[in-house]
């Protein structure tokens, strides 16, 4: 769980254009746009022997509401975009995430149509929750390039038949993309809050540390969201 007042703290640490700028000089884009920097559809980024482009990026899983009232608030008075993902099965404020997408920036991914871990079920059935989720999303007027692995459940078939429905995956593992190269279906996500991997690191400090091995490796820290209280 992550309050409005932390959030507002580390987002403010991280955007704010002095701070941000003069101490880790990354880019903050959306994941469209980082993706479609790059133009192999498999590994979506090489960049450890060319100029220091460190990344930060924020996204927000489930779709619960707080994207708007609480990140969207902040993050909007920063114009930096974010990555929602969205459960068909239990989706609302809809015109709101369009709001979002068509003036703002931000990107919507897909959670699936329910919260079933895709590693534990049949290919077939795994399949039909990628291909009706993206459909429905769309349905909506979503464009839908990315896809959420519902608790990073994952294995390599479920990869193998995403990639007829969507250009990128994230992973759920509490990791920053540091290596030469990062694979578009399993892009690593740091967890932001108390709700997640490991409750007791939920301070400023903590997150610094994520930022910072961005620097560093010239990677790419991508937030991930889940709970927030007010």
């Amino acid at each position: 769980i992550v309050s409005s007042n932390s959030f507002t703290a580390l987002a403010q640490a991280l955007i704010d254009v002095n701070n941000l700028e003069s101490t880790y000089a990354p880019r903050l884009l959306s994941t469209e746009q980082q993706l479609a920097d790059i133009a192999t559809p498999q590994v979506v980024w090489n960049r450890a022997d060319t100029n220091r482009r460190p990344l930060i990026s924020f996204t927000s899983d489930d779709g619960t509401g707080a994207d708007i009232t609480v990140m969207g608030t902040i993050l909007k008075r920063y114009n930096v975009p974010a990555t929602v993902s969205l459960i068909t099965d239990t989706i609302t404020n809809i015109d709101e995430y369009k709001n979002l997408q068509d003036n703002y920036g931000w990107e919507i991914a897909s959670h699936s149509t329910d919260s079933t871990l895709l590693g534990t079920i049949s290919i077939a059935d795994c399949e039909e929750k990628l291909k009706e989720s993206k459909r429905i999303l769309e349905s909506y007027g979503f464009n839908i390039k990315s896809f959420v692995y519902p608790s990073g459940s994952a294995n390599a078939n479920v990869k193998k038949k995403k990639k007829n429905y969507y250009e990128a995956g994230y992973n759920y593992d509490d990791r920053v993309n540091t290596e030469n190269f990062i694979d578009s279906f399993s892009i690593h996500r740091v967890p932001l809050g108390a709700f997640y991997i490991k409750p007791s690191h939920n301070t400023l400090e903590d997150y610094k540390e994520y930022v910072d091995k961005a620097y560093d490796n010239n990677g790419w820290s991508v937030f991930c969201l889940h709970h927030y209280k007010e």
